[in-house]
């Protein structure tokens, strides 16, 4: 099967809002985030989130060039800047990684194990990070 990959970007003259009812992401999923806009990406999902992004999460601060979010030219702070909200169950599979902060306030949070997370994450469900590495970023969501 092909790769899949998901591109979201910020706002040059407000946020980059996307709204969901669901979201499933498999194994063959890499997620793109262009930051180059002056606002935040905010991702909003009525129900579940699992994603399984294996392939990576490459993140672009100039609209052009896109590199992991692991690598050393880019600023970890990025990650305050990218807000994604829950009303159901967030689900991140081993192995995977996340850029941003994670707010569910409802649902049960699970990280499984061997992910890099770069961000903050909060759950009113509970939760559960199983041998993953954690970088926290506490986020921008109360901005403007």
């Amino acid at each position: 099967s092909r790769d899949t990959r998901l591109y979201l970007n910020a706002g040059a003259t407000d946020h980059g809002n996307y709204y969901f009812d669901s979201v499933n992401m498999g194994r063959r999923m890499a997620l793109y985030l262009n930051l180059s806009g002056s606002y935040d990406i905010r991702i909003f999902v009525e129900g579940n989130v699992e994603a399984d992004w294996q392939q990576g999460v490459f993140i672009s601060t100039d609209g052009t060039n896109y590199v992991r979010m692991t690598d050393s030219s880019l600023d970890p702070q990025t990650a305050a800047r990218v807000y994604w909200e829950s009303h159901g169950d967030y689900t991140l599979l081993g192995f995977s990684g996340w850029f941003g902060s994670v707010y569910t306030p409802y649902g049960y949070l699970s990280v499984a194990v061997g992910s890099n997370l770069y961000g903050s994450f909060f759950s009113g469900g509970g939760h559960r990070i199983s041998a993953s590495r954690i970088l926290h970023i506490p986020p921008n969501y109360f901005d403007d």
